[in-house]
């Protein structure tokens, strides 16, 4: 009876405090497209801490948040206030914790400050749920409030490039508070008739930082210049070179765009490709050479291909196992390449490796190409995996006739078939050891009779304990 009491009194505290967590503070969210809850969806975390909230310049302030279910979120992407004419600042949380810090600086107006929405991306089609009304502020004292962005011109070397080419950009840039400058250079194409600009921008852009040019410090300003280099992976057409400067408080300002073209280029962006591949055998032991062949390689645009790799692969959802050999030109062979493999210890045992190519060219284009027919099972390696003895192979039991001691034999018997094999030795062991209450040899009667003795008094107090146990 103490028993069931204790079970009862942590039942009813586990309640209690499953009673308190829902209690916390929940908030509702609404659609942001309709203005209407969305759903009934209501997002209940346990706290969403700020530390300090008070704070000067360079100061990090920390922002934390518990949820009940983290493991449903990809990210978190909390905004706050910095200044009136100001885009509002933010800060990513990532699933490692929920953590992050506000970085404060002279940008910053002096005051309070306010945490304005929890904006929530979460499984994985990422779902946008917006949390406003957060009710978390902190306060700047001592910023130089300075949210005036930096002035400036700027100049490009010519308006037509080809592959080799380099862009020259020079600026001349000044920041009123003499904050110090950064001035940076972006270009992305500007041709209506591309597929996707936003994409192929990602892609193909590139994002600079210019090197101060002038003399002593660059602090308020001075001159600062770049270059970017045009290769045959860009693509044929209209862009925009778009040079802005960014002061050392956050502030940033459009300095110019300067449309140029580019001309005569290969436009490679694809990676070199493989038109087969084959292995000299599908099985191997420890030692063997393995020579893996692939044909019909080549880069369609033209490209020199600078990296040809085989790997032999053992993957699971949450493992990769790779072993990489370098494929080399077969000489007289147009577009084909070998790699020889030797089997050793690093090779896992019976279970197929799959084979990857992975080609690079001169331009950075990269790819990987699986061959899922061709595969690899080494036999004899380091590891071994664990195989039930077959029906025939149990060990017979050694016990006597009495129907109890059989019982005992036969389950120890058939938790000893699960046993793994001796990696060592291709030979199939299974060690079999008798289990505490199996029965001695027929022959040594003084063990016999203290075996006989000690399980009926087991057999006696299990049935005492169970008229116990009814009579309660």
């Amino acid at each position: 009876m103490k028993g069931l009491r204790k079970s009862l009194a942590l039942i009813v505290s586990l309640i209690m405090i499953f009673t308190m967590m829902i209690g916390t503070t929940g908030v509702v969210l609404a659609d942001e497209a309709t203005g209407n809850e969305a759903g009934g969806t209501v997002m209940t975390f346990h706290t969403f801490t700020v530390e300090p909230v008070e704070a000067e310049p360079n100061d990090l302030i920390k922002v934390t948040v518990e949820f009940f279910e983290p493991e449903t979120i990809n990210y978190v992407l909390v905004t706050y206030d910095v200044a009136e004419g100001v885009d509002d600042g933010a800060v990513v949380l990532f699933p490692d914790g929920f953590t992050g810090e506000v970085e404060v600086t002279d940008q910053f107006a002096n005051g309070l400050h306010t945490f304005k929405s929890m904006v929530i991306y979460r499984g994985e089609e990422e779902e946008v749920i917006d949390i406003t009304d957060l009710e978390k502020t902190f306060t700047v004292f001592e910023s130089d409030e300075d949210q005036v962005p930096p002035t400036g011109t700027a100049t490009i070397s010519g308006t037509e490039f080809e592959p080799g080419d380099e862009i020259e950009i020079k600026t001349e840039v000044r920041d009123d508070r003499a904050m110090g400058v950064v001035t940076a250079a972006a270009l992305h194409i500007t041709d209506p008739q591309a597929d996707n600009p936003i994409e192929r921008y990602a892609d193909f852009g590139e994002n600079i930082e210019l090197e101060y040019m002038g003399a002593g410090s660059s602090e308020g300003g001075g001159a600062f210049d770049g270059k970017i280099k045009v290769t045959d992976k860009w693509s044929n057409g209209d862009y925009d070179v778009i040079i802005y400067g960014i002061d050392a408080v956050g502030n940033i300002t459009l300095i110019d765009t300067i449309k140029i073209a580019v001309k005569n280029s290969l436009a490679d962006q694809k990676a070199p490709v493989v038109g087969g591949a084959s292995i000299d055998k599908a099985t191997a032991q420890m030692g063997d050479k393995v020579t893996v062949t692939v044909t019909g390689v080549k880069d369609e645009a033209g490209t020199e291909i600078t990296s040809l790799n085989a790997v032999l692969r053992y993957a699971t959802e949450t493992t990769i196992h790779d072993i990489g050999e370098f494929l080399e030109k077969v000489e007289g062979k147009n577009g084909e390449y070998q790699a020889v493999f030797t089997v050793d210890e690093d090779y896992l045992k019976n279970v197929p490796l799959t084979l990857y190519v992975q080609t690079t060219d001169a331009l950075d284009n990269s790819g990987e190409i699986a061959f899922s027919d061709v595969t690899l099972t080494v036999v004899d390696a380091k590891e071994e995996p664990t195989e039930p003895a077959k029906e025939d192979e149990k060990p017979t039991p050694t016990a006597p006739t009495d129907n109890t001691s059989k019982d005992n034999a036969s389950k120890d018997n058939t938790s000893k078939d699960n046993t793994s094999k001796d990696t060592a030795s291709n030979t199939s062991k299974t060690e079999t050891k008798p289990a505490a209450s199996a029965a001695p040899k027929t022959g040594d009667a003084e063990n016999m009779i203290l075996w006989i003795a000690l399980t009926g008094a087991a057999i006696v107090t299990l049935v005492a304990a169970t008229k116990a146990k009814k009579s309660m």
